[in-house]
């Protein structure tokens, strides 16, 4: 039975050792197939990737009403290209139309009274001047009437005609003074300021009237398009609340949040490449608004670049990233991304060193896309794995995959 327990024991360490030999012999004799890159010097552009990016109608105008009126005709549909001036909608102005003749009914009112008494003030002050101008008259009459009847001797004989006429003139001209003097005791001046107030807020309610009456007729104030329409034929629109919104999306804003650390590298007139996904090629602009102030609520500052869209591709509300094209580092050291791991102790390659490989620490620099600047680490020629980085470990044995 001991002899038995015993044959089995040899048997599993023999077995246990053979094991061990074959596996570690086949570790010894692994080769890794890689592929490699060699490093070179090239321009190498510094970029700034800004993400979470929307596309946003560079002009947006809502339409409002301030009356709650029917719509009568809807005359355009969301997605419709517009003109200026064209007509949008148009609401019920029966009210609105009785207002404005009563407005100008007012006005015309006023306008009439304020004529006449201007025309009265005139009168009493014409009468004036004609009982000044009666008073001198009869001054004089008077006086010839003297002087003939002084002048009158019997030597001379006067006709008896000119006295009497001169009398009588004095007499109607007396007459026409009492008339005169009578009706100016009588008359009191309007004061046409009062008239004059009430007519300018009678034109003012008027103008603001007929500005209402013309906003029953909604029209585009900018060529676009229809963004939005909220609004059906026998609907009662409320007051003061958007019915329809016009967006010019032949120019937009691709709108990004920064945080300090990019804000202060941004600068106004910056190059940057916008990804829109859904887009073949990338949509080039240049920095135009970078917000000189946070927002309180995301601790962000807001940055703009404008787009040309008059092919009408981008649409508002669009998700987008952009590569920022911030300083251009010439004759660097240049190492794809596909040729780095990253450690504990950082960023790492493999370089190749005849059939093995050599862990290699490098320290970067800028990025641009899939390429880094290496600032130490590595020297221009030198053989870096980009394939089949992750099977390799110091010292391991490579073979190059051929073309």
């Amino acid at each position: 039975m001991l002899k038995t327990h015993a044959l089995v024991i040899i048997v599993l360490l023999f077995t246990a050792c053979s094991t061990e030999d074959i596996t570690n012999e086949q570790i010894d004799k692994q080769i890794t197939l890689v592929e490699t890159e060699t490093i070179k010097q090239s321009p190498l552009q510094q970029n700034i990737e800004l993400s979470s990016g929307q596309i946003i109608p560079h002009t947006k105008i809502p339409l409002f009403t301030s009356l709650p009126l029917e719509v009568t005709d809807v005359h355009v549909n969301v997605g419709e290209k517009v003109q200026r001036g064209d007509i949008l909608l148009t609401l019920n102005d029966e009210k609105i139309r009785y207002q404005v003749n009563q407005a100008r009914e007012a006005v015309n009112e006023l306008e009439k009274g304020l004529n006449e008494a201007i025309q009265f003030n005139q009168t009493i002050k014409n009468n004036v001047t004609d009982i000044k101008a009666l008073e001198d008259d009869i001054r004089q009459s008077i006086e010839q009437s003297q002087a003939l009847v002084q002048s009158f001797s019997s030597e001379e004989e006067i006709p008896l005609l000119n006295i009497l006429q001169s009398s009588l003139e004095v007499s109607i001209k007396q007459a026409e003074l009492t008339q005169k003097a009578g009706f100016l005791s009588q008359a009191i001046p309007i004061n046409t300021f009062e008239i004059e107030a009430q007519l300018k807020n009678a034109k003012e309610n008027l103008r603001q009237a007929e500005e209402t009456l013309e906003a029953t007729k909604l029209t585009a104030p900018i060529t676009g398009v229809v963004a939005q329409l909220d609004a059906v034929q026998g609907q009662t629109i409320l007051p003061n609340q958007p019915i329809v919104l016009i967006a010019d999306l032949m120019q937009m804003n691709a709108t990004f949040s920064v945080n300090n650390y990019q804000m202060m590298q941004l600068q106004q007139g910056m190059k940057a490449q916008i990804n829109v996904p859904g887009l073949a090629e990338p949509v080039t602009g240049e920095i135009k608004t970078i917000s000189p102030l946070v927002n309180p609520e995301t601790n962000s500052f807001v940055v703009q670049i404008p787009l040309n869209n008059e092919d009408l591709v981008l649409k508002g509300g669009m998700r987008v990233t952009a590569q920022v094209h911030i300083e251009e580092v010439k004759d660097s050291l240049v190492i794809p991304t596909e040729a780095l791991l990253f450690g504990e102790d950082g960023p790492y390659t493999f370089v190749v060193k005849g059939t093995q490989v050599r862990r290699q620490p490098v320290k970067l620099g800028v990025r641009n896309n899939n390429l880094h600047q290496v600032i130490s680490g590595l020297n221009s020629g030198d053989l870096v794995v980009t394939t089949g980085k992750h099977r390799l470990v110091e010292g391991s044995e490579i073979k190059i995959r051929s073309e």
